[in-house]
């Protein structure tokens, strides 16, 4: 039996080259703009609970959530009811189970979903979590500095 050779032509069309460098540059620049953009944020908060915490204030912001057709949760402005973010679906896993667990305590008491949460940062940088229609406080900041982050997004959202 005689060896069969086959020869392929190997070489990749350099416009085909060109466009996936082209995508992979602009992936890396989005990807550095996107963390560059969520650090920004990061830090305009922390700068903003520092002000609250030298300026020895405690501040209450009364929010409200609303479960959305898609899965997320609308945060709402608990005085004007404006959707000020969302948690997204299969996002902000510890907002989602904290917020399970407030529901779950106003259902057993027969307490709608409708009256506002406080969110209250503290003069000593504390964020808690208060609902008082139940009289039930979470320490966020007991949970890590990454999880109070989580909360503190929502105290410092604005509606759009």
């Amino acid at each position: 039996m005689k060896p069969v050779h086959h020869h392929h032509d190997t070489a990749v069309p350099r416009p085909l080259l060109i466009a996936v460098a082209v995508m992979v540059a602009l992936t890396l620049i989005l990807s550095a703009w996107s963390s560059y953009q969520k650090h920004q944020t990061t830090a305009q908060r922390d700068a903003d609970i520092q002000e609250i915490i030298q300026a020895g204030e405690t501040r209450i912001r009364a929010i409200g959530f609303a479960d959305q057709p898609n899965g997320a949760i609308a945060v709402l402005d608990g005085e004007t009811s404006a959707i000020i973010t969302a948690v997204e679906p299969k996002e902000d896993g510890f907002v989602r189970g904290v917020l399970r667990g407030f529901a779950r305590e106003r259902r057993s008491m027969g307490i709608g979903p409708t009256p506002p949460f406080h969110l209250i940062l503290t003069a000593d940088g504390a964020l808690i979590l208060s609902d008082p229609q139940t009289n039930r406080e979470v320490f966020l900041n007991a949970f890590g500095p990454t999880n109070a982050q989580a909360f503190s997004r929502l105290f410092f959202a604005h509606a759009s």
